[in-house]
């Protein structure tokens, strides 16, 4: 089964290298990860899910680069691409790049 990944809206192979040395997420651990899935070819509860989500990066501050309607596109997206009937997702959200280490540019 072939596998896809989304960075800012674009679909690329799982194996391409996306983020940068200097991303807060790798310097400091600012950022958010979380687990979502479909069962039966459909988001599982993507309103209830994308709810707590965008309460997690309101918290931390985060922005978020995509509204729920373009995520859920892009979820749908990656789903066909993997031919499988129920996968699994994982959502990144990074604190951005930052050229001192310490700040988001």
């Amino acid at each position: 089964m072939p596998y896809y990944c989304s960075f800012n809206g674009d679909i690329f192979p799982i194996d391409t290298p996306l983020l940068a040395s200097h991303d807060l997420s790798l310097l400091r651990g600012y950022g958010l990860f979380d687990y979502f899935r479909t069962y039966n070819g459909l988001l599982f509860r993507w309103d209830d899910y994308w709810a707590r989500f965008e309460k997690s990066a309101r918290k931390l501050t985060l922005p978020l680069p995509a509204g729920k309607d373009e995520t859920s596109a892009i979820l749908h997206r990656l789903h066909a691409l993997s031919g499988a009937g129920d996968v699994a997702f994982r959502l990144v959200l990074t604190g951005g790049y930052a050229d001192v280490s310490v700040t988001v540019t």
